[in-house]
């Protein structure tokens, strides 16, 4: 994929001190099966499932008396665990026809060269013109955290009803209008570290190839570049925004970009 030029200026990193908690999205554990159906569905248990496919969704949120109608759009993208790989992927995440990596794909998925697929939620001005309109790009801590605080406790259209700073009972949450999103000053992405909330680690050595600070900017450069990519916002003015952990991203991440 292509780098991406930003200024230091057009860099944001913000600590907001509250401590992330790591929230990682497991695969349900199937039921037991009789031994002989066990047996049969044994050559299918490397198959890794595909992607789901991207909600999009309406909405509108009155932040500072203004009343904002916004596309939101809940995805992923699959990113390499080197430019060279990733470069031989398509927007679908699959490798390209003809590619290198097309034609070394070994008979088990699970010895793959490793995929991050990687969980964001985007919200949009609706009808705002995408080369005037800023992007910031969110991500939380840990390291090891999904952005759901950064999303649904901070800066996005919709917050979860809070009396104070102490634990909530177990959910169901109540949810409201945030009036203190960015929203009407900037179109919102944010986006899950690889291997947390509902993105998936596919391939050989994953973890090995996602998890270390290097490893971990090097996923987020790719993943801003190929979202700009599909929503074609590589004319828009870009952020990127962490908390915790996710300020020593930033600083790795905008040598990066």
């Amino acid at each position: 994929m292509s780098r991406i030029h930003c200024s230091p200026a057009a860099l944001l990193a913000v600590s907001l001190f509250f401590a992330p908690a790591l929230l990682r999205a497991d695969d349900e554990t199937p039921a037991a099966k009789p031994a002989t159906a066990e047996k049969a569905a044994t050559p299918d248990k490397a198959a890794e499932k595909a992607p789901p496919a991207d909600v999009t969704t309406q909405g509108t949120v009155t932040v500072a008396g203004e009343k904002i109608t916004y596309t939101a759009i809940a995805g992923t993208l699959t990113v390499g665990s080197s430019d060279i790989q990733d470069a031989q992927l398509g927007l679908d995440g699959k490798p390209q026809p003809g590619s290198q990596l097309a034609l070394d794909a070994p008979k088990e998925p699970k010895d793959a060269t490793p995929v991050a697929r990687m969980f964001y939620v985007a919200y949009f001005k609706k009808d705002a013109k995408a080369e005037d309109r800023p992007i910031i790009f969110f991500y939380n801590g840990g390291p090891g955290s999904s952005t759901v605080w950064l999303h649904m406790g901070s800066l996005g259209p919709k917050h979860v009803v809070t009396s104070g700073d102490q634990h909530l009972p177990a959910a169901p949450y109540k949810l409201v209008d945030n009036a203190y999103s960015l929203l009407d000053t900037s179109d919102l992405v944010f986006i899950d570290m690889p291997g947390t909330g509902f993105g998936r680690l596919v391939g050989k050595d994953a973890e090995k190839a996602f998890w270390g600070v290097d490893e971990d900017a090097n996923a987020f450069a790719r993943f801003i570049a190929r979202f700009i990519t599909k929503y074609n916002r590589w004319n828009s003015p870009k952020f990127i925004f962490g908390e915790s952990y996710g300020t020593t991203r930033s600083a790795v991440l905008a040598n990066i970009l």
